[in-house]
């Protein structure tokens, strides 16, 4: 995280560059390296990675979503302070303009799209996400015996990319 940060900070302050930058947070990054982040780009992403805690388990025994959802609690609490705080001072900083993201893997445990659904849903909603992104799994031959080898991934609204719910 880092890393990414000395990126960022390169490429608006050295490099001037004005552009879009969506940048992927690192799980259990600091707090500090976060905010610190917020302030160079205009989204944080970070991964779900699967729909379902049970599925994620099956795949990432190491992984939980509550270490993903510690890190968008805190952007959210932030993206709040900032705009709270511009309607005090004349001049602060934006955090996270575009807002927040996350991205799971579909396809790779048997979550149902309704599971899916329903997990996207409640991460737009408690989180205030503005996009849910959806990647197929497609297997690595030979790779390991945790993930399926499927010879076709299952493709289900997975296609476009993202679905936002309405309303």
């Amino acid at each position: 995280m880092e890393r990414l940060l000395r990126v960022v900070k390169k490429l608006r302050l050295e490099e001037k560059y004005n552009g879009y930058i969506h940048l992927k947070t690192i799980p259990k990054a600091s707090e500090e390296l976060i905010k610190e982040a917020g302030l160079y780009v205009d989204r944080m992403s970070i991964n779900l990675e699967m729909p379902t805690e049970e599925g994620l388990q099956l795949v990432a025994p190491d992984k939980s979503h509550r270490d993903v959802q510690k890190p968008l609690s805190f952007v959210q609490n932030q993206i709040a302070q900032f705009k709270g705080d511009r309607k005090l001072i004349k001049r602060v900083p934006q955090f996270v303009p575009a807002g927040q993201s996350t991205q799971m893997v579909i396809g790779a445990t048997p979550e149902s799209d309704m599971q899916i659904m329903q997990t996207a849903a409640a991460y737009y909603k408690k989180f205030s996400l503005k996009r849910v992104y959806y990647s197929g799994f497609i297997p690595i031959p030979n790779s390991t015996s945790l993930l399926p080898q499927l010879g076709t991934p299952r493709l289900c609204f997975a296609k476009t990319g993202f679905i936002k719910p309405i309303g």
